[in-house]
């Protein structure tokens, strides 16, 4: 992703002692303590930014069509099937609001949707 240049997270690869005391100190990070130690922050900082959204939304007429949508992931695979779920685990664990469906659910779900062409052949793990 980072070294996409098609990526909003590109990074342009250059010789600079920043760039390179950045990448250390990201790649130190980048671990499941610092991710369980983070996810309470990170869900309360994205709880109370819906709640601000929802308010200007309320105080404004929701003139720029503030919409609840969620987010449904689609896997093609059984072990990105079983990595969605282990990752619904960790939002269950975490108090992120979230449901997963069964396979018959998205079934009957996705009579009323429009997939672009391949359809996924398996069940979402996580609809929120």
């Amino acid at each position: 992703m980072m070294r996409d240049p098609q990526s909003p997270f590109y990074i342009k690869p250059r010789l600079s002692w920043e760039l390179m005391t950045w990448g250390w100190r990201f790649c130190r990070a980048a671990n499941a303590v610092h991710v369980a130690r983070s996810a309470p922050l990170l869900r309360d900082l994205h709880l109370a930014s819906l709640a601000a959204y929802e308010r200007l939304a309320a105080e404004c007429g929701n003139t720029f069509g503030l919409t609840k949508r969620g987010l449904l992931m689609l896997c093609k695979t059984p072990e990105a099937l079983e990595h969605e779920a282990q990752l619904a685990e960790q939002a269950k664990r975490w108090a992120f609001p979230r449901k997963s469906w069964t396979a018959r659910r998205r079934r009957r779900r996705s009579r009323t949707w429009r997939w672009r062409s391949p359809a996924p052949s398996s069940s979402p793990a996580t609809a929120t």
